[in-house]
């Protein structure tokens, strides 16, 4: 796993009428790899 790579992270709970999505990002900072959290929506289904 570079860190020059960016990773696409969808999960997707049933967690009763609704569900949560969390997309992760891995970018590339100075040579050193970070976690972005980009999206953490709730749809109400």
């Amino acid at each position: 796993m570079g860190c020059g790579t960016v990773i696409v992270i969808m999960l997707w709970y049933d967690t009763g009428h609704h569900y949560v999505f969390l997309t992760g990002y891995i970018l590339n900072n100075k040579n050193h790899c970070y976690i972005y959290v980009i999206s953490y929506v709730n749809v109400f289904i």
